[in-house]
């Protein structure tokens, strides 16, 4: 599916309306960009009808954007095969592959690549990576030398090496604090958007650094045996557990007013061991 646009984009241009949409107006011409290259690259490796049902919402919000403008608009429908909640998630990992508005991992992304320099964390485990590996994917082309894990991975996103030496491995499947085989490969191990992980991540022997979710209590998680029922309670267990920092990310992406503490708060602990010793001696 090829779409030709041809439109100089002025980034001042703003609509009154609720502060999502203003925000996305501020960042139109990023918008706007980014819906060319991914209709011309489909970085994700959509299916035919996953693309389409992604480009009907674009377009939507193009056709907005551009309402008072002598322009033909583009309508497009979403295939009866995918559903709107797929849609849904379509437009959200657009979002966050673009970094148009902050998300959880491209938050995570740039803290890494700021706080742990490739020459002394070269090699990094991210777990709970989604489908399609954002973090890890982002972080090997910065030349880090990356394994992503995560049950619905697509190990298809693995690249051998990029052109800055960095490297990707999926590995599709669950990951625990006992992965001893994973933890012996990792100088550090980042984790976006994965509160179910929270009771592992804080006890590696690994330095790790993860954000959780606004709603966790939706993944039945338990704390130290505590049912978690929202996100402050998993918020304050967490930051109560030995070992533990907590950092307010600055995101040179975010608008102003906008304070969504799940994903600016990130968590951090510095585990330790020797290279090459066993991540859990008790074990051995």
């Amino acid at each position: 599916m090829i779409f030709i646009i041809n439109k100089e984009v002025n980034s001042t241009k703003f609509m009154k309306s609720d502060e999502y949409i203003q925000y996305i107006q501020w960042r139109i011409d990023k918008f706007f960009n980014a819906t060319k290259d991914v209709l011309a690259h489909n970085p994700d490796r959509l299916s035919d009808d996953e693309l389409k049902a992604l480009s009907a919402v674009l377009f939507h919000h193009l056709n907005v954007f551009f309402k008072n403008d002598n322009i033909d608009k583009i309508d497009i429908s979403r295939p009866y095969t995918i559903p709107e909640s797929r849609q849904r998630e379509l437009f959200v990992d657009f979002l966050d592959w673009y970094e148009i508005v902050p998300t959880s991992s491209n938050i995570l992304y740039r803290f890494v690549k700021k706080m742990y320099p490739i020459e002394q964390f070269p090699r990094i485990l991210s777990v709970g990576d989604g489908i399609t590996s954002h973090l890890g994917r982002k972080l090997a082309t910065e030349g880090y030398r990356v394994i992503s894990i995560d049950p619905r991975a697509r190990e298809e996103f693995s690249i051998n090496e990029t052109n800055t030496g960095g490297s990707l491995k999926v590995r599709r499947g669950l990951f625990s604090r006992f992965s001893s085989d994973l933890l012996n490969e990792a100088d550090l191990v980042v984790g976006a958007k994965v509160p179910m992980l929270a009771p592992d991540l804080i006890k590696l022997p690994v330095p790790t650094v993860f954000n959780i979710s606004i709603n966790p209590e939706i993944h039945g998680i338990y704390f130290n045996g505590i049912k978690i029922t929202s996100y402050e309670q998993l918020k304050k267990l967490i930051m109560g557990s030995p070992g533990i920092k907590t950092i307010q990310a600055n995101h040179r992406h975010i608008p102003p007013g906008f304070s969504d503490d799940s994903m600016n708060l990130i968590f951090v602990q510095d585990g330790q061991r020797k290279r090459g010793e066993h991540p859990f001696p008790e074990e051995k």
